[in-house]
């Protein structure tokens, strides 16, 4: 079994997505309109920019970790702070999504909050032949961790440094 441990924001969730998606949004608001009306503030929520579970995330980002997960067979589990919603929350909206690959569980929280403890636990529990971590915080995982920007998420060299730990 091959586990990719996933963060969220800054790994899926890019701030250059992020930013352009309000940019977008600014412009759609302000053109030609003196304020914002009800139906501008629905437009950002419709979809277009966001959904029940929030921000859309960036589909650069998505494709690349679709690659990796058809590349590896891997399965993901969450590390972020979104496995707070619960695992069914985030099954559902991986359905909703149609993100890549399959949601196998999330993280426990750990009662200090070191989230590489969290992910230690799910490794001494299930002993994957190969697991990453994938994160844009600094995570002391030695050789299992690749680190992203989190201005760009998942990127060409992430990617390569995570299939390469995966294969």
């Amino acid at each position: 079994m091959k586990i990719i441990f996933l963060d969220i924001d800054g790994v899926l969730n890019s701030q250059d997505h992020a930013d352009s998606l309000y940019e977008a949004w600014e412009i759609r608001r302000n053109h030609n309109k003196p304020y914002i009306s009800k139906s501008d503030y629905e437009s950002f929520r419709d979809g277009i920019y966001q959904d029940e579970f929030g921000v859309l995330f960036d589909p650069r980002c998505v494709r690349w970790l679709d690659s990796l997960i058809k590349r590896t067979g891997a399965y993901i589990v969450i590390s972020s702070d979104w496995r707070k919603s619960g695992i069914q929350s985030l099954r559902r909206m991986w359905e909703h999504r149609n993100l890549p690959g399959d949601v196998a569980g999330v993280t426990l929280v750990d009662q200090q909050g070191i989230r590489e403890n969290e992910i230690l636990q799910v490794v001494e529990e299930f002993k994957p032949n190969k697991w990453v971590a994938i994160d844009d915080l600094d995570l002391d995982l030695k050789s299992n961790f690749v680190k992203t920007d989190f201005s760009i998420g998942i990127d060409r060299t992430c990617y390569h440094k995570c299939k390469n730990l995966l294969l």
